[in-house]
């Protein structure tokens, strides 16, 4: 359901505020995979199993990494959309 900004908000903040929420989301998944890889490995115990855990753990991390970078755009382009707006007042 899209919502229309209410009293007080406009709709770039709400677009801004969207974006983060998906952001957060796309973090979530690679972390929850990590967890449960490496606790799937302490399950089963096998040098195997470790090795596997690991290797698709920096791939979970690189994940991280590209989800963790999307939000740091997404707060940097909003602090300079606040300075353009502050500068243009």
């Amino acid at each position: 359901m899209i919502e229309l900004p209410g009293p007080g908000r406009n709709l770039p903040e709400e677009h801004a505020t969207e974006k983060l929420s998906q952001a957060l989301h796309d973090f979530c998944q690679p972390l929850t995979t990590l967890q449960c890889r490496l606790e799937m490995a302490g399950v089963v115990g096998s040098m195997e199993a470790y090795r596997e855990a690991v290797e698709q753990g920096l791939l979970e991390c690189s994940r991280l990494l590209d989800s963790v970078a999307a939000m740091r755009e997404i707060v940097r382009s909003e602090e300079r959309n606040s300075m353009e707006m502050g500068q243009t007042v």
